[in-house]
């Protein structure tokens, strides 16, 4: 078995365009974030989905207490080493959205 998806993880690109004064189009400046993803044993984050995803079913297979068959993901607006609250397996930081439940 492999420690990674078969399934290809696409980008998720939040970037939207706002416009100046002038009318140009300006990009907006890119807010620093951080997947976050929990089962009911464990928890991971990185920047990089696929990266968390991989941190947690490693952690979900190498736990001897019992195997977790899916986790929730999270995209959090904040740098992955700020510091926030964790309450009932999801991340309480505002603006966090939910991605989707993960099936492994």
């Amino acid at each position: 078995m492999t420690d990674t998806y078969p399934f290809a993880v696409e980008a998720i690109n939040y970037e939207s365009t706002v416009r100046g004064m002038d009318g140009e189009a300006e990009p907006e400046i890119e807010k620093p974030f951080h997947y976050f993803a929990s089962s009911f044993l464990n928890w991971a984050t990185d920047e990089d989905l696929g990266k968390c995803l991989n941190k947690i079913k490693k952690a979900d297979r190498t736990d001897n207490r019992a195997t977790a068959k899916f986790c929730m993901v999270f995209r959090v607006p904040a740098k992955e080493s700020a510091n926030y609250t964790i309450s009932e397996f999801r991340p309480e930081v505002e603006g966090t959205e939910f991605i989707d439940y993960v099936y492994y």
